[in-house]
């Protein structure tokens, strides 16, 4: 006699195996990629804050309220796209 759902059994058993194994690669794929996105990101937001700082010393002698109203948005920005960033990073290390 045939044991045809041994074999329907095994079968899918194998498929989910399969499917669990390409889920777990693309979870570790998005987690490398999460990783070395935030990294990379790290180092042109660095110089961007750097730059903003820069400038900011730079006209402080002149008084300008608009652009020192201009440039705190540029410092906000800059922190909120650090928390990001780290957030990103964070979120590639979990297991």
């Amino acid at each position: 006699m045939i044991d045809f759902k041994g074999k329907n059994k095994d079968k899918r058993s194998s498929e989910l195996v399969m499917q669990q194994d390409i889920i777990e690669n693309k979870i570790t794929y998005l987690e490398r990629f999460a990783y070395i996105a935030s990294h990379d990101l790290k180092a042109p937001v660095r110089i961007i804050g750097s730059f903003v700082q820069l400038i900011e010393r730079e006209v402080k002698p002149y008084n300008n309220h608009k652009l020192d109203e201009y440039l705190q948005f540029a410092k906000d920005g800059t922190k909120q796209i650090n928390v990001l960033i780290e957030d990103i990073l964070e979120l590639s290390k979990l297991d």
